[in-house]
């Protein structure tokens, strides 16, 4: 539920920034990392091992789901 409001709240640096791509928070056990989708209300939330390569993930992450409205 974090993760979404953080998605939320950051919209007001959209203009000065641009848009939020993913937010991620590395844990001891895991990893989080959230993709907001702007056309949509949707919010995916992916829970990995603790060494993945976050930019890495999200990349692959953003290729499948960028043409999905």
């Amino acid at each position: 539920m974090e993760f979404v409001s953080k998605v939320s709240i950051r919209k007001e640096y959209d203009q000065t920034l641009g848009p939020i791509n993913y937010l991620a928070a590395r844990r001891d056990k895991a990893v989080l990392v959230s993709f907001p989708f702007p056309v949509s209300k949707f919010v995916l939330l992916v829970s990995a091992n603790p060494s993945v390569d976050i930019e890495k993930l999200a990349t692959k992450v953003v290729g499948i789901f960028s043409g999905i409205r």
